[in-house]
């Protein structure tokens, strides 16, 4: 389907499910009656010589109009390969609040003073569940479609650096972008090779235009952004061949939470504002800690019970066992989880293995597990069952609501890992660290160290209560499949 098809089909179906979503507020509103009936009377035609409901359908009309141009606006009659759904969400959200002021001051302006501020409020309301399930819907569909071979790019890595290396990766476990990478181009690996490289290195630099035309490239990721005269030659080749190019900036690494473009004569600057939260989101984040944390507390509070019984009865020790992390700004504090192993368990074996891991470019072991020891005999018999699903991690919700960790952030890191740590690996603790986060939900025990640090980066970067959302989401799936270990 053409782009314009594809706009107008998304148009149609939020037309439909405008109308329909004011149709049946309108009818619980004013006509119960008439769905107490059997068979219930749901399409009622005579509505539509009702004044009553003509009045208030023309107000809907005008919010309605004015919601899809929000809508489009914003990109939501797209499904970009990239954009997350917590980000499309917060855009309809948006529109939706805008429209709800719009409904409002229109029924003021036209002095209808017969309209039902409920029906006017409530449909925007609705409409949050309405429009975004059926892009929820819709994305997953595309999503399974690109990732089983439709629209698929091929694609080059311009650098076989520790970049190169991780977007590779990243792309490659992402289906859902629909990228397929063919191979490297580097001007010092294509002399020589390197055996740990997963896919070829295709040639250098000065190759590109052969190799581009030879494989059918669609894309191309540049990861040395400061050769800036070999970048310039080969954008204005891939731009001849019509190929897309993408550029990873050489700020992926700092933290820098809102970019704005600025002019000085005929130069383009980047201002970089402060790394932070704000005050209003550290007490946003905060909120959402302290209300899901209870409720959550008090949800599992008999599941904590069974839990503390069977540990009890398993082997002989504390139930709670508290651990030394290091949080916000590096200070440390003692974290609470269920005990899962034999009480005065030696940490030599993890303690190697996590400083291997540290100083390690690449996973330990894509089938192991990072921070769990498989077979790992200091393990009881309860402890492999909680920590199969997670359930050892429940107590962190006391650390939550004393407010040193937060439901969402940077893994907390142990007195010997944080002692391995430079300057830059510490910027992952600006914020409070999190029970779950990026680097749970993206591949808990398959990430590098560098990896890690880097989903930490990006977490705080991009930070908003819609991606806490999302990634709590995610974190219950990851739980009940049992990934824990």
């Amino acid at each position: 389907m053409s782009r314009l098809s594809v706009v107008l089909l998304y148009l149609a179906i939020d037309a439909l499910a405008i109308f329909l979503t004011f149709y049946f507020i309108y009818i619980l509103r004013f006509e119960r009656a008439t769905l107490l009936r059997w068979p219930p009377d749901l399409f009622q035609i005579r509505l539509f010589s009702n004044p009553h409901f003509l009045d208030h359908l023309e107000i809907i009309a005008l919010m309605g109009l004015f919601l899809i141009v929000l809508l489009y606006k914003n990109g939501l009659y797209e499904t970009p390969r990239g954009k997350r759904f917590s980000e499309e969400l917060g855009a309809l959200i948006s529109a939706l609040a805008m429209t709800l002021v719009l409904g409002w001051t229109l029924s003021f302006l036209l002095q209808r003073f017969v309209l039902s501020r409920l029906v006017l409020s409530v449909f925007p309301i609705a409409l949050v569940p309405v429009l975004g399930g059926w892009r929820y819907l819709k994305r997953k569909w595309v999503e399974y479609l690109i990732a089983h071979g439709y629209r698929r790019n091929r694609a080059l890595i311009v650098g076989a650096g520790k970049m190169g290396r991780y977007l590779e990766r990243a792309l490659k476990d992402s289906p859902e972008l629909g990228i397929d990478v063919v191979g490297f181009l580097d001007d010092h690996l294509a002399l020589r090779p390197d055996k740990t490289l997963k896919l070829p290195v295709l040639g250098t630099l000065a190759d590109f235009s052969t190799v581009a035309v030879q494989l059918g490239i669609h894309d191309i990721y540049i990861t040395i952004p400061s050769e800036r005269a070999k970048i310039k030659s080969l954008i204005e080749h891939a731009y001849e061949l019509g190929i897309n190019v993408h550029i990873v900036p050489e700020l992926f690494d700092l933290l820098v939470r809102q970019i704005k473009f600025e002019s000085v004569g005929s130069l383009t600057l980047l201002r970089l504002f402060e790394p932070t939260l704000s005050s209003w989101e550290q007490r946003l984040k905060r909120l959402e800690d302290v209300i899901i944390a209870s409720l959550l507390l008090a949800i599992f509070a008999p599941v904590m019970a069974l839990i503390a019984l069977a540990i009890k009865l398993d082997s002989p020790g504390p139930v709670i066992y508290k651990q030394r992390r290091h949080g916000l700004n590096g200070v440390p504090f003692w974290l609470y989880k269920f005990r899962s192993m034999y009480h005065g368990a030696d940490e030599t074996k993890h303690r190697e293995l996590a400083k291997k891991w540290l100083r390690s470019a690449d996973p330990i072991d894509e089938q192991a597990h990072v921070y769990k020891l498989t077979r790992d005999e200091r393990i009881t018999r309860v402890g492999r069952i909680i920590r199969k699903f997670n359930l050892d991690e429940i107590p962190q919700l006391w650390n939550v609501l004393r407010g040193e960790m937060s439901l969402v952030g940077p893994r907390p890191p142990l007195p010997y890992e944080y002692e391995e740590y430079e300057e830059y690996h510490k910027k992952r603790l600006t914020i409070k660290p999190g029970i779950t986060g990026l680097w749970q939900v993206s591949g808990l025990h398959k990430l590098s160290f560098e990896e890690m640090v880097l989903l930490d980066l990006r977490y705080i970067n991009e930070w908003s209560i819609w991606l806490d959302f999302e990634i709590l989401l995610r974190t219950i799936s990851v739980v009940l499949l049992g990934k824990g270990m």
